[in-house]
């Protein structure tokens, strides 16, 4: 089934994490029949929703890189996994 667009679920900025994973869900609902190494596909929607959530918001939340290097690499993989999930859930949906 094809997910609602983020921006109309989260249509107000503020909700930075919220509205990662929902473009994390279009752009794999999008990216379903695109045939490409896994890894690939993560870090080509990580970049694609990271750019589209900070332009969202107004200011530089994933793309600033403040925090520790601890925190950057555990934020780094919960975006990972999140996008590893999104395409999970819609690799089985192929071309439809």
């Amino acid at each position: 089934m094809t997910p609602p667009p983020w921006r109309q679920v989260y249509p107000k900025p503020g909700q930075p994490d919220a509205e990662l994973w929902g473009c994390l869900n279009d752009a794999a609902w999008e990216a379903r029949a695109v045939s490409a190494p896994l890894e690939s596909k993560v870090a080509g929607l990580i970049a694609e929703c990271e750019v589209d959530v900070d332009r969202f918001e107004g200011t530089m939340v994933f793309g600033s890189a403040t925090g520790s290097d601890e925190e950057l690499a555990t934020a780094e993989q919960r975006a990972q996994q999140l996008a590893r999930a999104a395409l999970a859930e819609y690799q089985a949906c192929g071309g439809r």
